[in-house]
């Protein structure tokens, strides 16, 4: 659950990476840093779930470079949740070969 404090942080964070074009910005003003990566870290409860939402039909074209993106991200709270049509290609195939999809609604 986001707490509100949290919410503050995570956009006084945006706030700040919009505010700055420049590519010296400091990743310590960030919610989340190279240290959150860990999983077992106990901080990471504490950081607010990312939920992904995508959306499919026939898509066995591109379904996998989406898939592979974000289970590439370096953020440890997210959710990825895949509403499908009833696509009648291989997308349901190729859905069900990534394990980092939480949630697959067809």
């Amino acid at each position: 659950m986001l707490v509100l404090n949290d919410y503050y942080k995570l956009r006084n964070s945006m706030e700040t990476s919009n505010r700055f074009s420049n590519s010296t910005l400091n990743p310590d003003k960030y919610i989340w840093t190279e240290s959150s990566k860990n999983i077992d870290n106990p901080s990471n409860k504490r950081l607010p779930k990312i939920s992904i939402i995508t959306v499919t039909y026939n898509s066995a074209d591109t379904v996998a470079d989406t898939l592979k993106s974000v289970q590439s991200q370096d953020y440890q709270n997210v959710e990825h949740i895949i509403i499908d049509g009833r696509s009648q290609d291989e997308t349901v195939n190729i859905i069900r070969s990534f394990p980092h999809v939480a949630k697959w609604i067809t």
